[in-house]
């Protein structure tokens, strides 16, 4: 059965669903990070609040201590590693799981499997061994770091980027979906609160991630290893 959890629109406001959505998909089996990302996104929202509106700050608060006794500086790091993570490796996990629904769109219409391009250049056919070193070139680029074509291995975006986001991967794609997808990651970052601005929005990217958790398995095929049940289940009340 799969694991699930759950959005309270009416007790949880759109800040603190937005700060549990980052922590659920960068660490999806550890509840504990998990807590501890969502009250330092917390901590860094009620400080960025309070340097905006310093009228709103001096008002009387009721927030949780475990949000304004966080520690900044871990706040900082915690935050900067999070993003790390989804943008270099969650985006290219999101990014294979696309081409290969893409080639079973394609085959089940009968037209012929896709080749990969990138930038007007041929990447080859669509297999695990070119999607993976294409995936090492983006979270190299993605990260800052320099290209180096003889000490990469494409089973390392499987091991890196694929298996650690098959709980959260519908989740991942329902998100990227909704901001079309073709944002850089500076622009990703300042999208988060509009994705959640409204519960509208956050129950559209609900059910959108609902509907990939049910079909992902199918698309994907037997090949990819990825299960409906060992998918997270996202529900908002």
């Amino acid at each position: 059965m799969a694991h699930t959890v759950t959005f309270d629109l009416a007790k949880q406001g759109s800040a603190e669903i937005c700060a549990a959505f980052l922590a659920l998909v960068v660490y999806p089996k550890d509840e504990k990070m998990r807590e501890q990302l969502l009250c330092a996104e917390m901590n860094r929202q009620l400080r960025e609040w309070a340097r905006v509106d310093p009228e709103w700050a001096a008002m009387w608060q009721s927030w949780p201590p475990k949000w304004l006794l966080f520690d900044p500086q871990r706040a900082e790091r915690l935050h900067s590693q999070a993003m790390a993570v989804f943008n270099e490796k969650r985006i290219v996990a999101a990014e294979i799981a696309r081409a290969f629904i893409v080639e079973a769109v394609a085959k089940k219409a009968g037209r012929p499997g896709i080749v990969l391009t990138e930038e007007g250049q041929l990447l080859g056919e669509l297999s695990w061994e070119n999607l993976g070193l294409w995936g090492l070139r983006q979270e190299r680029r993605l990260a800052g770091r320099a290209d180096d074509r003889d000490r990469v291995h494409w089973k390392t975006v499987q091991e890196r980027s694929w298996v650690p986001a098959k709980p959260v991967l519908h989740l991942i794609l329902a998100f990227t979906t909704m901001l079309h997808g073709e944002a850089a990651s500076e622009e990703r970052q300042a999208s988060w609160a509009e994705a959640f601005s409204s519960p509208q929005n956050i129950r559209k990217l609900v059910d959108r991630a609902e509907v990939l958790r049910r079909s992902l398995p199918l698309k994907l095929g037997a090949k990819r290893r990825i299960r409906e049940d060992e998918m997270i289940r996202l529900v908002a009340k």
